[in-house]
C-alpha cells in the first residue's frame, strides 16, 4: 500500500506525540539525576533507548512517497526511486523469527493484569542487596518473606 507524504508524516506526528509522554519525563529525570523506578523500567531493563523508541517505521506492506529516508542504512528499506518500504527479503531472519514467536504465543490469550508484584519479588529472590537494581526503593516485602511465598 502507497501512503502519501502527507498521510505518513501525520503517522509520524502522532507517533511521536504518543511516545513523547514517556520519552520527556525519563530525559527529565535524568537530566536532573532522578529516577522513577516505574516509569524508567522500560529503559533501565529493557535495551529500548528513548530514541529509538521516538523513532517512527512505516513496517512492512507500506510504501511512503516523498521525502523519507531511514536512519540506518542497515534498516531493511529499499528505496524503488518514487517510494521508501521495507524489503522483506533483507529483514534479519532471527530478528523476524523472535518476533512471530512473540506474536503466535501471545495470539488469542487472555491478557494477565494480576501479577501481584510477582514479577518485583522475581527480580529481588534470593538476590544480595547490592544486587538489587532500585535499591533505593523500598520493598512491600523484605527478603525473607519473599522467598517464604515464591518456595
Amino acid at each position: 500500500m502507497i501512503v502519501s507524504e502527507v498521510d505518513w508524516r501525520a503517522l509520524a506526528a502522532d507517533h511521536a506525540r504518543r511516545t513523547d509522554q514517556w520519552i520527556q519525563p525519563h530525559l527529565n529525570r535524568r537530566r536532573h539525576g532522578h529516577t522513577h523506578p516505574v516509569m524508567d523500567f522500560l529503559f533501565d531493563y529493557y535495551p529500548y533507548s528513548p530514541g529509538r523508541l521516538g523513532t517512527w517505521h512505516p513496517g512492512l506492506g507500506l510504501r511512503l512517497e516523498g521525502d523519507w529516508e531511514p536512519l540506518s542504512k542497515a534498516d531493511a528499506y529499499t528505496h524503488d526511486g518514487a517510494t521508501w518500504g521495507v524489503d522483506p527479503l533483507t529483514i534479519d531472519r532471527a530478528r523476524l523469527a523472535l518476533a512471530l514467536g512473540v506474536l503466535k504465543g501471545t495470539h488469542g490469550r487472555a491478557a494477565q493484569h494480576s501479577c501481584f508484584g510477582m514479577h518485583e519479588w522475581a527480580m529481588v529472590y534470593r538476590t544480595s542487596p547490592s544486587d538489587v537494581r532500585h535499591e533505593s526503593e523500598s520493598l512491600r516485602l523484605s527478603p525473607t518473606e519473599i522467598a517464604g511465598v515464591v518456595d
